[in-house]
């Protein structure tokens, strides 16, 4: 690694700490005491701060001198702690959701043996409502944590025939045949699925915008540090 990829790597890594930090170059240069030019300077690849700042900004913004030096030091570093954070509250999150599961499913069962026991009579579609309940727990799970489109369309879907094949079968129980509930089904799963597409189209379009708006302004302040130096 040259002099020129070095002080080039350190100019970026600079504008991302100091971005990220929410500080305008002024603010950035009095808290190491510099002046804004020199900040500018630096961020515009013109000069390089020396080993024993370079120290004191990696200490200031708990990193290192290496990631400060190569090209995707920050950002590799920044994306480790992130899938750190995300793994643990996945972790967290999981657990929650298989408490919850399981709370429903043991709330069933006892319903079940309660009914045998008291009324005696045999409650079974208590179960088939277990199914639908369990499918939007697992729904609210995915739209917080993995947020997974497939996952999405199966737990609305499952909610969806679940509750009617539930409602089938509790009204069988008192010889009602309430065949045609299934029809409903078939447009709720069609708006199911568009609703999916439509959400998941629009975070693509949104994303694109963003990062667009991102690299834009970035460019931006880059062209006005040097604009500034000159």
């Amino acid at each position: 690694m040259d002099y020129d990829e070095i002080r080039t790597n350190v100019s970026k890594n600079l504008i991302i700490l100091r971005k990220r930090a929410g500080m305008t170059q002024v603010e950035f240069g009095e808290k190491f005491s510099f002046s804004d030019k020199t900040i500018s300077k630096w961020e515009s690849g013109l000069s390089i701060p020396d080993v024993a700042t370079l120290q004191l900004i990696a200490t200031e913004f708990n990193t290192t001198i290496d990631a400060l030096i190569k090209s995707d030091g920050i950002e590799d570093q920044t994306e480790t702690q992130n899938n750190k954070a995300f793994n643990y509250n996945t972790f967290q999150k999981c657990c929650i959701l298989l408490l919850l599961l399981a709370f429903v499913w043991s709330i069933a069962g006892l319903g079940y043996v309660f009914i045998s026991e008291f009324f005696k009579k045999l409650l079974w579609p208590i179960f088939l409502w277990a199914i639908p309940i369990s499918s939007m727990i697992i729904a609210k799970f995915n739209s917080t944590t993995i947020k997974s489109f497939v996952v999405k369309v199966a737990s609305y879907s499952i909610t969806n025939w679940g509750i009617l094949i539930a409602s089938y079968y509790s009204f069988l129980m008192y010889n009602i045949s309430f065949t045609p509930i299934f029809f409903l089904g078939i447009p709720i799963q069609l708006l199911i699925i568009l609703s999916a597409i439509t959400t998941k189209w629009q975070g693509g379009v949104r994303r694109l915008k963003k990062h667009k708006d991102r690299t834009n302004n970035e460019n931006k302040q880059i062209q006005a540090s040097e604009e500034k130096t000159e």
